[in-house]
């Protein structure tokens, strides 16, 4: 009965969600998968070009690692872009970059001009990652937004996935590694041609002062012309009221000078800081050289990434229901100890056998997956694309997305050194030591985003600092009920055996006045 309750209200909800919302969120994701295709490309390239051009540790991390300084580039442009051209332009310059790019570095024959491909093809990445999460959340109504934006980290896996069946298919061909890296244009490619049939972001355009044609974008990802027109006079209600208290700076300086903007920026960066000193992107980028240096062969490496690729689009999945359902503080606070025990893991294997460390770490890598692909992993960026307010909102993903794509490039550069100096055990031991002060550090200061409008949410971040962690900690045994449960069975037994003194000494005291 509780199933076929759940399985209503299932089919009730996304009957709720238009189809051309649907499509809009598959275009959205082919530029995701542009990010995702290249690091498992990159991932088995590496294995062969790295001798090709002879390069040393420190050049090997730098061009595996050279779309993230383009991708800095990228996220810095990506405000202007995004203000002049909209959203849908924006993507498309995406996609124009990145299929120049691809070709050029899938045909040169020169170091120096397969970094420079690299870098421009990051410039790509820096404007999809600060586009598609809030192209797709000013798109989508409040109810799902999470699920909507989660697509994001989706279409990054898929997009690994997609890049390991190519490492797969070329890695037994000669000059295989070129076609691994050409591959990256197929998805921007798919991207370029559905923009064209997808609607301006409503939010953009109302912000633009261009009423009909938001009222139009509404129309085509709403379900009814009454939600298309509360919408429009709700984002345009709120907007109008941002326009009324602003005091004429720039956007830098409201930045900069509005404490509860501040806030949520620190949020949004902390946010990013944390995914990447959680080693994920060190482990795809890496993932076949780790496995090498457990001992496996080259081709076994690539064929266990393809299993790991495909693993890691299936374990995104679930975020899709549950984003929405339970919230997204308790999938972080539930989910990031489990990530740091697998990074510990990993570590740990390296101290064993040959057949320990190919078993253990194939493990390690598969759990923490499994709890980052629906935690930490969409979560930090469906957080970040809705907490800020219009006005900034472009600004401020792009100063989230470009610290993101720096902290990555510095933990993807320096992992090869790190493996060197302090062994691939103590490489992932300080991922894991990141990961669970990180934890305590969500658990005190991030609020709960879950169902609420976007114009109404910097409203979150008005409160200090310590408010925000007393009102956490008072969620404590909600997040945790065993342990609340526990404490309350503890006062319990207490108060019995106050009780049970009381009624003792009340009988002895009785018995004495018999006497």
């Amino acid at each position: 009965m509780n199933a076929d309750v759940l399985r209503r209200k299932y089919r009730d909800w996304v009957k709720d969600i238009p189809l051309r919302l649907y499509f809009l969120a598959l275009i959205a994701t082919f530029g995701g998968s542009t990010v995702g295709i290249d690091i498992a490309l990159v991932n088995g390239a590496q294995l062969f070009f790295v001798k090709h051009y002879h390069l040393d540790s420190t050049l090997h991390g730098l061009t595996t690692a050279a779309t993230l300084l383009g991708a800095v580039v990228g996220s810095s442009f990506s405000t202007f872009i995004n203000s002049y051209v909209g959203r849908k332009g924006a993507l498309a310059v995406a996609s124009v970059v990145a299929i120049g790019a691809g070709i050029m570095e899938a045909l040169v024959n020169i170091w120096g001009l397969l970094l420079t491909a690299r870098v421009i093809l990051g410039v790509s990445f820096g404007i999809f990652s600060s586009t598609v999460p809030i192209y797709l959340s000013e798109c989508a109504p409040a109810r799902v937004r999470g699920m909507l934006t989660g697509t994001y980290q989706l279409s990054v896996t898929l997009g690994l996935f997609l890049g390991s069946v190519s490492d797969a298919i070329f890695v037994n061909v000669s000059n295989g590694w070129r076609f691994m890296l050409g591959t990256v244009i197929i998805p921007p490619c798919l991207c370029l041609i559905g923009l064209l049939f997808t609607p301006e972001s409503p939010r953009w355009l109302i912000y633009k002062r261009k009423y009909p044609q938001a009222l139009d974008s509404l129309r085509k990802v709403r379900t009814t012309e009454a939600e298309a027109l509360a919408d429009l006079n709700s984002i345009k209600e709120n907007i109008t009221r941002t326009w009324r208290e602003r005091s004429g700076h720039g956007a830098i300086y409201k930045i900069m000078t509005t404490p509860h903007i501040r806030h949520a920026l620190v949020i949004g960066m902390f946010l990013q800081l944390s995914r990447q000193l959680s080693g994920v992107n060190a482990m795809l980028y890496y993932f076949d050289v780790v496995l090498r240096s457990a001992g496996m062969s080259i081709s076994h490496a690539v064929y266990v990434n393809v299993a790991y690729g495909a693993a890691t689009f299936l374990f995104t999945l679930p975020m899709f229901w549950i984003v929405d359902r339970f919230g997204r503080r308790v999938l972080l606070v539930y989910t990031m100890p489990i990530i740091a025990c697998m990074c510990l893991l990993v570590g740990l294997s390296f101290l064993g056998s040959r057949r320990v460390r190919m078993a253990l770490s194939i493990v390690g890598f598969l759990l923490f997956r499994l709890f980052y692909s629906p935690g930490l992993g969409p979560i930090s960026w469906v957080i970040t694309a809705e907490i800020f307010p219009l006005e900034v909102r472009s600004e401020c993903l792009s100063i989230c997305t470009f610290f993101s794509y720096a902290f990555n490039f510095v933990v993807s550069f320096s992992f090869p050194d790190m493996m060197d100096q302090m062994k691939t055990e103590g490489a992932f031991a300080f991922f894991a030591g990141c990961t669970l002060i990180d934890w305590i550090i969500f658990f005190l200061f991030v609020p709960e985003t879950k169902g609420l409008d976007m114009e109404v949410m910097d409203q979150l971040f008005r409160q200090s600092w310590t408010s925000q962690a007393k009102q956490n900690l008072k969620q404590l045994k909600d997040l945790f009920p065993c342990i609340a449960s526990n404490n309350i069975e503890t006062c319990e037994n207490r108060n019995t055996n106050s009780t049970d003194i009381t009624d003792q000494s009340c009988a002895e005291k009785e018995s004495q006045e018999m006497k």
